[in-house]
């Protein structure tokens, strides 16, 4: 996984190429740059936001950009997938429950809290160091986004409290490996696209598979988890570009309330939001 990811960073300089005696511009663009934006090349997003602007950003992340009908999509999928793939829960994992160990042994690795700190870090760290806006912006998207997912995927287990196939616990769902691993293709899909996210995305999937596999997950662990990556990487990324400047405009707002003796869903018109 981490390596995966900093082969994406080493691929950077290519979205900011300096051409002989071409001038470059704010933000690493030359001419030619730009001249090639109609030719579908990749182009330079608008500055991301500073990591200095970390904290403000994860407040608007666990709020506004969570509860958005932009979540409905992923929300409805992941919940109607995993009740229609309840029932056979028992049946798809005795095929692939023990079939091949050192399989099961990398998507846990790959997918594991280690990765996942390392990959955060990693992405972090890197960002520091290169002058792409593209790159700095997927760092800033990624780790708001797995915080959202950690809050979320443990929350639900402590809620759920579901027995894993080995009986080893009562936390199976959801797969926080599934969540993790997706939620990181869904913020490289969206600022490298699909030569990049497709891969990351069959990684993700794979990872999956693996936790079926090691008998650590029910294969709706493993949709119920890819539903909440998506929903968090799609969180992530918003707040990224709303802190940036690059939000779109919202005809209305999404959000829980809880006040005065009342539960609820808020519905929000917005008018004139930049």
């Amino acid at each position: 996984m981490v390596l995966l990811v900093l082969s994406v960073a080493g691929q950077v300089p290519s979205f900011a190429q300096v051409e002989r005696g071409q001038p470059v511009r704010p933000g690493g663009e030359t001419p030619a740059t730009v001249a090639r934006a109609d030719t579908h090349a990749p182009v330079e997003p608008p500055e991301p936001p500073s990591f200095r602007e970390f904290g403000r950003g994860l407040l608007r992340t666990f709020g506004r950009s969570l509860f958005t009908p932009d979540s409905l999509a992923p929300l409805m999928v992941g919940a109607v997938g995993a009740a229609a793939i309840g029932p056979f829960d028992l049946d798809i994992s005795a095929r692939i429950r023990d079939t091949s160990n050192s399989f099961g042994e990398a998507g846990n690795v790959a997918g594991g809290t280690v990765a996942m700190i390392a990959t955060t870090g990693g992405l972090a760290i890197a960002s520091r160091f290169t002058t792409s806006r593209r790159f700095r912006g997927l760092a800033f998207a990624f780790d708001q986004a797995v915080i959202l997912e950690t809050v979320i995927v443990q929350t639900t287990k402590l809620a759920v409290g579901r027995q894993r196939p080995d009986r080893s616990d009562r936390w199976s769902f959801p797969s926080g490996h599934s969540a993790g691993t997706f939620t990181l293709a869904t913020v490289v899909s969206h600022y490298y696209g699909w030569k990049w996210g497709a891969p990351f995305y069959g990684l993700a999937g794979l990872v999956a598979l693996s936790r079926i596999e090691q008998g650590q997950h029910w294969p709706s662990d493993v949709v119920a988890g890819a539903a909440i990556g998506v929903i968090c990487g799609r969180a992530g990324i918003r707040t990224t570009e709303r802190l940036g400047g690059r939000e779109r405009s919202r005809a209305f707002s999404i959000r829980p309330y809880a006040g005065l003796g009342r539960v609820g869903v808020q519905v929000e018109v917005l008018r004139g939001v930049q």
